[in-house]
């Protein structure tokens, strides 16, 4: 284990890196249109932006204008997909923190920052960040093997301490950085100094033995508010050495605790209630969230249930609790509403269809997620014209010639018909059309338009592996929605 004992520095030095050749020049225009659906996993609400990280992408929202501002590699970032996002709100920047370990730093001023040494430093153990306090021109990370301090206005990694162990969450005050771990041998909370080295875990000495499942942040008197325990939230006064309990309406879960003006809001895992607790302790509003946000990211800057920041698949906006509506419309940033894009189709208007599915090398075996397909219009708006919640397994669609909002989606349960203007759909099987039934599963692995608009389709037989083709005549597929072939 002696390699745990080294600094991250030193590990650095020991990384070969080969001569730096120059990027080759990239050709033609590209955009990259990133993937947003799905609940998003994390809602930071600031003074003028809201932040929003689903499917490992990252997005924002002018609270003052409604633009919608899409990141990536060519705007702003320097890598791919994002595991995690933290915001200094004192010093109004984004940390920004990678599945492959590298951190870039977000500036209001639009500069970007990168770190790249966690990426680049040749390990053994887990690398990932577990949680980031900002106090003054420093950002402490917590990470799977210890603390790695970066000073930002310098661009420097000033420190870092190898424990062997994961440091879970930390926090910082005027004086002193407090780090919870849940490691059996040094289980509980601790704090240090800010002014000495933290390159070994003996410069902390062990507050108390609970542990923290969630988060903790700094009050302005210089106590510590922890969230997570099953019992509710804690404060602790580090002067007095004191632990204070206070229950809330349920299990917070392992939630971590947003700084609001003049306090922090607080909600539990589930994201069925939420708390705004005042910078004294003391809970300021009990709210319990309507159907509209519950269980989706949520977010509140301002500390008041006016203006609580929800997203969820169809995009994310300001919702008033007191009047039961968004006061700031839902918008969705550009993006694929799943993170697979299996099969992609051009329409005659010019516009193009991507759907999340398509089967793999065995046939049987057409993809298992919800499906959802997405309309990307000529003028660059995003659209998403599904997910339809009882399709779960798909595997080719296509457009019709003479009408591009009319699709057909090959499944493994029948062919359904789709309007994707209306999202109105029919689902073709044994029971209403002429697709053999014979007790097996019709799976329609693959469907085409031909030129006339005539539709055709191969269904695979679930057992003996026969194929039957279909064709459905113009006039019968253009018929409504509520007739049967």
């Amino acid at each position: 284990m002696k390699i745990l004992k080294i600094s991250l520095i030193a590990a650095m030095a020991s990384v070969c890196v080969a001569p730096v050749a120059s990027a080759q020049q990239v050709v033609g225009s590209w955009e990259t249109i990133s993937s947003y659906g799905g609940v998003p996993t994390r809602v930071i609400d600031t003074d003028d932006l809201v932040y929003v990280l689903s499917q490992g992408n990252l997005s924002s929202v002018s609270k003052q204008t409604g633009e919608v501002y899409s990141y990536g590699r060519s705007n702003l970032l320097n890598d791919g997909k994002i595991a995690d996002i933290f915001y200094n709100h004192d010093g109004r920047y984004l940390l920004v923190s990678y599945e492959n370990d590298n951190i870039d730093v977000v500036k209001a001023d639009g500069t970007t920052v990168s770190f790249p040494e966690l990426m680049n430093a040749s390990l053994t153990v887990s690398k990932k960040v577990k949680d980031v306090a900002f106090r003054g021109n420093r950002a402490y990370v917590a990470t799977d093997f210890g603390l790695m301090v970066l000073n930002v206005e310098k661009q420097i990694v000033e420190e870092s301490g190898i424990y062997g162990f994961a440091i879970n969450c930390l926090t910082a005050t005027a004086d002193r950085l407090f780090v919870c771990v849940q490691a059996a041998d040094h289980r509980g909370t601790w704090s240090a100094p800010l002014d000495v080295s933290h390159s070994r875990f003996g410069a902390f000495t062990r507050c108390w033995t609970d542990y923290v499942t969630g988060g903790m942040e700094a009050m302005d008197d210089g106590r510590i508010l922890a969230v997570g325990n099953s019992v509710g939230i804690m404060t602790y006064d580090p002067d007095a050495d004191n632990v204070s309990w206070k229950a809330l309406k349920g299990s917070v879960g392992a939630t971590r605790p947003q700084c609001a003006k003049n306090g922090f809001f607080v909600h539990n895992s589930a994201r069925t209630w939420a708390v705004i607790i005042g910078q004294n302790g003391s809970i300021v509003h009990e709210m319990t969230l309507p159907e509209q946000v519950s269980g989706n990211a949520i977010g509140c800057r301002t500390g008041e249930p006016s203006a609580i920041w929800a997203g969820d698949a169809e995009g994310y906006g300001c919702f008033d609790l007191n009047a039961g509506a968004f006061s700031f419309s839902r918008v969705r940033p550009t993006g694929t509403s799943g993170p697979n894009v299996g099969r992609i189709q051009a329409a005659p208007d010019g516009s193009i269809y991507m759907m999340t599915a398509g089967e793999a090398n065995n046939v049987a075996m057409a993809y298992t997620g919800t499906v959802y397909i997405d309309r990307l219009e000529p003028d660059g708006s995003f659209a998403n014209v599904s997910p339809l919640p009882t399709v779960v397994r798909a595997y080719k669609f296509a457009v019709d010639p003479n009408n591009p909002e009319l699709l057909s989606v090959g499944l493994r349960t029948g062919l359904l018909r789709l309007d994707a203007g209306t999202r109105g759909h029919t689902l073709y099987n044994s029971s209403n059309s002429a697709i053999s039934g014979n007790g097996v599963v019709p799976m329609m692995v693959d469907t085409r338009f031909d030129a006339k608009g005539n539709v055709w389709a191969l269904m695979h037989w679930d057992e003996d592996g026969a194929d039957n083709l279909y064709f459905i005549s113009r006039d019968a597929w253009a018929k409504g929605l509520d007739q049967v072939i």
